[in-house]
């Protein structure tokens, strides 16, 4: 498969590239980690307990804002 795709891009003129990324869970506001879980749960028809993990999501948040919090456990 990647044999192929070099053959592609060695041939091309003009090559358009596009990396999607997610923002980490710790930095996310309540309203991107809703879309987030939601989204996933939809693709992967994973169990729909979105607002937990939004909870939860927000929950470690503190060790960023607050300090002598840690994110290990």
């Amino acid at each position: 498969m990647q044999e192929g795709h070099a053959v592609q891009e060695a041939q091309a003129e003009t090559i358009h590239i596009f990396e999607s990324g997610v923002i980490p869970g710790i930095f996310q506001t309540p309203d991107y980690a809703r879309g987030i879980l939601t989204d996933v749960s939809n693709r992967l028809g994973t169990p729909r307990d979105i607002e937990e993990g939004v909870r939860a999501r927000m929950k470690r948040q503190e060790a960023v804002y607050e300090p002598g919090l840690s994110l290990l456990p």
